[in-house]
Parts: C-alpha cells; sequence; structure tokens
C-alpha cells in the first residue's frame, strides 16, 4: 500500500514538474490624458508548479526507499 501512494505521489511529481512556468500578464495603466493613455504590460513568472513537482518527487522517493514499520 505504502509503495502504490509512493509511486502516485512521484508521477504526479513528475507532471507537475514538466508543466513548466505559469505566466501571468498584467497590463497598467500609467497615464490617462484625455483620449491618450499610455499603458505597461508587465509578465510575472511564477514557477509554483516546478517547486510543488521537485517537493512531491523528493517525497516520493523517501516513500520509496524509508523501511516502514513491521
Amino acid at each position: 500500500m505504502k509503495t502504490k501512494i509512493a509511486a502516485v505521489v512521484l508521477v504526479v511529481g513528475i507532471i507537475l514538474g514538466a508543466f513548466g512556468i505559469y505566466q501571468q500578464t498584467q497590463d497598467n495603466q500609467i497615464i490617462e490624458i484625455g483620449n491618450m493613455t499610455i499603458d505597461r504590460s508587465a509578465e510575472h513568472n511564477i514557477n509554483w508548479m516546478e517547486i510543488l513537482g521537485g517537493v512531491l518527487v523528493v517525497v516520493g522517493l523517501v516513500a520509496f526507499f524509508v523501511p516502514g514499520k513491521k
């Protein structure tokens, strides 16, 4: 049972790590004068999927190799 859960955690971690970086674009209005506006786009890279995937891979590997109580 423990090895099945460890395998699922390991596979989910690998899949999350493979998705890569989540990118979010935010448009900010800087100046508005009459009909003229000046906008600035800012891209924010969030790599939480890679971090979570790495943590799950480590947890899965530890669960595989640490002996359980008998």
